[in-house]
């Protein structure tokens, strides 16, 4: 009997209270787990979002900076933009306009067709013209009355039929369209007629070049924020290649861009005064030294933040100062604004 109660006694277990007691610890050890959980999950979200942002500003600095510092390559050497002979159809058209280097369009406004469905109201668009690619040389003394000129054979071919491409001597240059290119000779033909576009309005050089000159490719290049397949803001480049066009997909959350243009009027090399697009007359397109970027980047994802965050950006309307803006969403947001000088335009 007394055998049975010691056994009864060491079997009974947990009363009620103690288990009480133990799930009430278990909820407060589960329920602090999952706040830490919850809370490195929160961090882990923002520095995400906080290093694709970083990325995406860093991305777009390296596309637009080295761009802009090299416009006008090719034939950023000449004295004056007059030396420049354009000798393709349509030279006034918004894709053969190598003789301005830098030009914009402001807010959205003006846009040229070959654009206009694609840019984001109330953004800007940059655009560059200049050299790309190798280039050749030429050999010998050419006759600027023939539509046939002598480049040195290279390997890969420097350029092809229906390529763009500049001739100079840094003291002229001439724009004109490849029509056939023989790569075993390096034989360049530019003749006039309709078999590429825009195609040549003539053949004949207003100069005889000398042997040595450059020749090399030319190209038109537009950035602009628009939308992409997604539905998200993106930086976009248009690039023109052979008399056709292109459109990539840079980065995706910039969702702003706007842009100022350090003008120097009195050609002393340093800028006199910041203009937007708009301010800038026709003529001052080719004072232009140095552009000023702002870019506004934003996180992909929405609620990042535990609040809507007020950033701030450059606004047109209080004339390039900074205001506080305060979003409708829960997205992290970060400005940065750069300048970047025509390397062929310093003095």
């Amino acid at each position: 009997m007394s055998n049975r109660k010691v056994m009864s006694a060491q079997s009974r277990g947990f009363s009620l209270i103690e288990l009480m007691i133990v799930l009430a610890l278990d909820a407060v050890i589960i329920a602090g787990v999952f706040s830490v959980f919850q809370s490195n999950q929160s961090v882990y979200r923002t520095n995400d979002a906080m290093a694709r942002l970083q990325e995406n500003v860093r991305i777009s600095y390296d596309y637009l900076s080295r761009e802009i510092r090299m416009a006008g390559s090719g034939y950023s050497c000449l004295s004056s933009i007059d030396a420049m002979y354009n000798m393709l159809k349509d030279a006034t058209g918004f894709d053969q306009q190598f003789g301005t280097i830098v030009q914009g369009y402001d807010n959205g406004n003006s846009l040229p067709t070959e654009i206009s469905t694609d840019v984001k109201t109330g953004t800007d668009v940059l655009v560059v013209r200049g050299s790309y690619g190798t280039g050749s040389k030429l050999e010998g003394t050419m006759n600027n009355n023939s539509a046939v000129l002598r480049t040195t054979v290279m390997d890969p071919a420097p350029f092809g039929g229906s390529d763009i491409v500049v001739i100079t001597d840094c003291r002229t240059a001439s724009i004109f369209q490849v029509t056939h290119y023989t790569e075993s000779n390096g034989t360049t033909v530019h003749n006039t007629g309709n078999s590429t576009t825009p195609g040549n309005a003539t053949k004949n050089f207003p100069y005889a070049y000398s042997a040595g000159a450059s020749v090399i490719k030319v190209r038109t290049t537009s950035y602009y924020v628009g939308t992409n397949d997604d539905g998200n803001s993106a930086l976009f480049v248009r690039n023109t290649d052979a008399g056709s066009a292109e459109t990539h997909e840079i980065v995706e959350g910039i969702t702003d861009m706007q842009l100022e243009y350090a003008v120097d009027t009195n050609s002393d090399g340093y800028p006199d005064e910041y203009k937007t697009a708009a301010a800038i007359t026709a003529g001052e397109w080719d004072q232009v030294i140095s552009v000023r970027v702002s870019l506004l980047a934003e996180s992909l994802e929405d609620n990042i933040t535990d609040s809507k965050t007020p950033y701030q950006f450059y606004q047109r309307e209080t004339d390039g100062t900074l205001t506080e803006i305060t979003p409708t969403d829960r997205k992290i947001r970060r400005s940065s604004s750069f300048v970047v000088a025509i390397r062929g335009r310093l003095q």
